[in-house]
């Protein structure tokens, strides 16, 4: 195909003059075809360039006027006139709505033939085919040499950059980087820009090509598909503003195949990691792992320096409505909170993996000096992805045999965390009371000592609204100091003290006594458990 500017340039075209809507000389053409009748509609099709002398609609007015407008929505590419043989001039109103829609019009040259026109083009047209087949067969042996050769996203992003002379960055769907080769090696643009350019692209058009502007180059980013969801994005980027061409694109596009054949094998590959990850946890946490050895050489084959004693911090991920993909998930946390809970140490003796259910990471002893920092570094990871969780953390096991033990105590830690709703991550060591209570929470002492000490106030509340179970929450939370429950309602102090005094009338009980108080902080526990 050619652009009606390009049109133009061929043999028997020069000389030609754009009368009206030069704003539209880039529109394809696909094929040229003659007037020869006044229903032209059923003789012409989108992408042809018109070519005549208007003899067949020169003496009525009404099709003159509506001429113009019933190509555009044809699809045509153009119009090009043969002036002094019926017209001598093309009817103003045809220029003026030529012009509104951006439709070309062209005066074809004196003497103009109309089959020389047409076999100029033809013979251009061939030409380009056949460049195209040459180039594209040349793409497509380049990209099976690659192919055979067994290489990685790196060998594809050299490929493509010495192929377009232009800098190429290769991009997951989540935007990770996967390679680049820059040919213009003093010139990058930051990750950030990439982040706003892609929101930029998923907000907008469905195209598959998007050009940006950025603040020292320009890019252009190709969306590459994999069936129905998106494998990842190929970027030509340069200091120089630039389009692609029509072959550029067809390059691009033939490289995106190899492009979707590695995303293939690296998601299979991937998978196949992470069912065997997968497996391997789940052994260790249920204790069908026979020896420490075989652990070890197990953990060894996907890079991980298994030693004792470890910890293990379990997590119970709310993916978001619809998504059962915690690929993502799993991802974020092994590149950013890993690191940051080794501490500048290779974290090759912290693992993380999913038991189908839970994310579970095992931290060595010195990641888990610090239970609350290692615990803040994962759920600070999990929040910036605006992620609900619940988190337990285990004591240390010493050896193979405690792992499942540990196991229990971090899924009980992390349970607690989740009924209780008074923090998102603990340490099973600090959940106190709630390890008798969470073991007894069959019990109908404790549904029957919860409804006796807390009734009233519960049956209160739903007469009244008066929200006194959550004030003397607050209050023991706080420890009796109704300063602090004030501050941690937002409510007025002498607000909170008129409640106290609501709170102990209803109980008959006093926060002051001793006993009374760890009555109330008993039943508040019970009730925190049943009612999540």
């Amino acid at each position: 195909m050619l652009r009606v500017r390009e049109l133009l340039a061929l043999d028997h075209f020069r000389g030609a003059v754009v009368a009206a809507g030069e704003q539209g000389l880039d529109r394809m053409v696909e094929n040229i075809a003659i007037m020869e009748v006044p229903d032209i509609e059923d003789y012409v099709k989108k992408g042809d360039f018109l070519i005549s002398t208007l003899y067949p609609i020169h003496r009525d007015e009404s099709k003159l006027e509506s001429f113009i407008p019933r190509l555009v929505s044809l699809g045509l590419s153009g119009l090009g006139v043969k002036l002094n043989r019926y017209v001598d001039r093309v009817p103003p109103a045809c220029l003026e709505q030529a012009d509104r829609l951006g439709f070309p019009v062209i005066v074809l040259p004196e003497g103009s033939n109309f089959s020389s026109q047409i076999n100029t083009f033809l013979k251009e047209s061939l030409h380009r085919k056949s460049m195209e087949l040459e180039y594209r067969d040349g793409i497509h042996n380049k990209v099976m040499e690659i192919m055979l050769r067994g290489e990685e996203y790196e060998g594809l992003a050299r490929a493509l950059a010495l192929q377009t002379g232009r800098n190429v960055t290769l991009y997951s769907a989540a935007v990770e980087k996967l390679a680049e080769h820059r040919v213009e090696e003093d010139f990058d643009f930051e990750q950030q820009q990439v982040f706003d350019a892609v929101r930029l692209d998923q907000a907008s058009s469905e195209e598959d090509y998007k050009r940006f502007f950025l603040e020292d180059g320009c890019a252009v980013f190709y969306k590459v598909h994999y069936g129905a969801e998106k494998a990842g994005y190929i970027v030509l980027s340069s200091r120089q503003r630039f389009t692609l061409t029509a072959m550029e694109r067809m390059g691009v596009e033939q490289f995106a195949m190899a492009f979707r054949v590695m995303t293939q094998r690296q998601r299979a590959l991937d998978e196949l990691e992470r069912r065997y990850r997968e497996e391997f946890t789940c052994d260790l946490l249920f204790g069908k792992v026979e020896s420490q050895q075989i652990a070890a050489s197990r953990a060894k084959a996907l890079e991980w320096k298994l030693t004792f004693p470890v910890s293990i911090l379990l997590m119970d991920v709310q993916l978001p409505a619809g998504s059962s993909d915690r690929s993502s998930v799993l991802r974020a946390l092994r590149n950013r909170a890993l690191p940051a809970a080794a501490r500048g140490r290779r974290p090759d003796t912290l693992f993380l993996a999913s038991t189908g259910k839970y994310i579970v990471a095992f931290l060595d002893a010195k990641a888990a000096e610090n239970p609350e920092r290692v615990m803040q570094v994962f759920g600070d990871v999990l929040e910036s992805l605006h992620i609900g969780y619940a988190a337990g953390l285990s004591r240390q096991a010493e050896n193979l045999r405690q792992l499942p033990r540990a196991y229990q105590e971090s899924k009980d830690a992390m349970r607690i965390a989740r009924q209780t709703g008074q923090d998102r991550s603990l340490y099973f060591r600090d959940i106190g009371m709630y390890r008798v209570l969470h073991a007894a929470a069959g019990s109908r002492e404790l549904t029957e000592f919860c409804r006796d000490t807390l009734g009233p106030l519960i049956r209160y509340d739903a007469q009244h609204n008066m929200e006194l179970m959550a004030t003397l929450d607050a209050i023991l939370a706080c420890n009796g100091n109704l300063k602090q429950a004030a501050k941690k309602m937002f409510l007025h102090y002498n607000t909170v003290r008129y409640r106290q005094r609501l709170i102990e009338e209803q109980l008959g009980k006093r926060l002051a006594c001793l006993d009374d108080y760890q009555d109330l902080n008993l039943a508040m526990k019970i009730y925190r458990l049943r009612k999540n």
